[in-house]
Formats: C-alpha cells, structure tokens, sequence
C-alpha cells in the first residue's frame, strides 16, 4: 500500500487523492474481508477507481504536447 501510495504521488491530479480513498477502504474493511461481501466490494471498487484515474492520466501524458513529455523526464 505504501507503494501504491508513492507512485500515486508522481501523478496529476485526481491520482493523488485516489490512492488514499483506497487505503481508507483497506483499513475501513479489514476486518470483513473474507467474511463480508459489501467489505470486498468496497475495497474492489476503490481500486477500480483507482485503476481507472492512472489509466486516464497515462492516456493525458501520452496526448500531451511534446514540450510537457520532456518536463516530465527531467522531473524524475
């Protein structure tokens, strides 16, 4: 989690955000998972917001205009 956390970091936003409502679900229903249904399916769906926010900002790095790919290669 803690790496999920980190690279969401490296991102635009709302990718920041996300991999905080995903931890706060893990943590919210960790006991339940396993046992409880709606604990599973919440945990499910913030990583699939998860997964669905770093898809949309990767496609926005990738139709960004050239001079932006290279501020991005410097930053790292």
């Amino acid at each position: 989690m803690l790496v999920i956390g980190s690279l969401g970091q490296s991102l635009p936003e709302p990718v920041p955000t996300t991999p905080r409502r995903l931890v706060g679900a893990r943590e919210a229903d960790w006991d339940g998972l396993g046992r409880s249904d709606q604990s599973a399916e919440r945990v499910s769906a913030a990583m699939d917001d998860l997964r669905s926010d770093v898809l949309a900002a990767l496609k926005a790095l990738d139709q960004a205009p050239p001079d932006c790919l290279n501020l991005a290669v410097v930053v790292k």
